[in-house]
């Protein structure tokens, strides 16, 4: 089946099969907990079938890896190459001023697996999102779809500060893929480590 997969063009643009939420700003943590909360609202205006870049620092490849696990929970999959195509990088981790990692086979092994299995979740989870890619076009409901669908009386759905807004606090970044999964994403370095510690 044909696909299109278009840039963001401003509203009225959801009629296109899969929208694209424009050049991330910055490869920093702020800004992937922003794509978490700007991909679920998205849905508020039909675009639920989403893309980001997926794509992380080459000095920093645990926020790479967090980058691909939102990704793999994400209407939308694609890797997004910020200029390795271009020339004239210096590969990573030889210089933190290295162009992006794009490639989940280049980072170093812990990492790896990580971004493997995310990558293997994504391709077992087919069938599920085929089955709700069909009930989103039944219902007009994405597949990403932020808390206060399923939980309008809840207040930490709702952003009301602006760190809130751009997904800085953990309420406003969680967001349900399909009907079924509710996803909560690492968006901090090190979050794991600490919460495990």
């Amino acid at each position: 089946r044909g696909v299109t997969l278009s840039r963001w063009g401003g509203l009225g643009q959801h009629r296109y099969q899969h929208g694209f939420s424009g050049d991330v700003a910055g490869l920093t943590w702020a800004n992937l907990a922003y794509q978490a909360y700007f991909s679920a609202t998205a849905s508020n205006v039909n675009f639920g079938f989403w893309s980001h870049d997926l794509v992380g620092p080459g000095s920093d490849p645990e926020m790479y890896v967090r980058w691909l696990q939102l990704g793999s929970l994400s209407g939308i999959m694609r890797m997004h190459d910020r200029g390795l195509s271009a020339g004239g990088c210096m590969p990573w981790p030889d210089s933190d001023s290295a162009c992006s990692t794009v490639e989940p086979w280049d980072v170093p092994r812990a990492f790896y697996e990580a971004a493997a299995n995310a990558l293997r979740s994504r391709a077992s989870m087919l069938p599920y999102i085929y089955t709700q890619a069909r009930a989103a076009f039944d219902s007009g409901l994405g597949l990403t779809r932020p808390m206060y669908y399923y939980h309008p009386e809840e207040q930490g759905a709702y952003p009301s500060s602006k760190e809130e807004l751009l997904g800085q606090v953990p309420s406003t970044r969680q967001y349900y893929f399909g009907r079924d999964l509710l996803v909560a994403p690492v968006t901090a370095g090190g979050e794991c480590v600490r919460a495990n510690a």
